[in-house]
């Protein structure tokens, strides 16, 4: 993950719009199949696909620029829809 402890994770995700707002350079997010995800349950990597897709909309939606995916197929119709669908402003 990002961060140490599941709560270190959760904050900087949390923390996105900031970090996004106040960095000069795109920021990458590379959530995918990561074991916070799962919020302590145990899920086997290759079935945390849906948990990556639920992080996208968000971290689109905070600023994120660059996402780093494993099913880079289905996650690039995740982020195309996000996108379409993303409120203005």
């Amino acid at each position: 993950g990002f961060g140490k402890t599941l709560d270190h994770n959760l904050s900087l995700f949390k923390a996105l719009p900031r970090l996004c707002q106040n960095s000069p350079y795109p920021v990458l997010v590379g959530a995918s199949r990561k074991s916070f995800l799962t919020l302590g349950q145990s899920i086997p990597p290759v079935e945390r696909d849906a948990l990556t897709a639920a992080t996208i909309p968000m971290a689109l939606q905070a600023g994120v620029k660059l996402f780093r995916v494993h099913a880079a197929r289905e996650m690039k119709a995740v982020l195309s829809l996000a996108q379409r669908i993303k409120p203005e402003g």
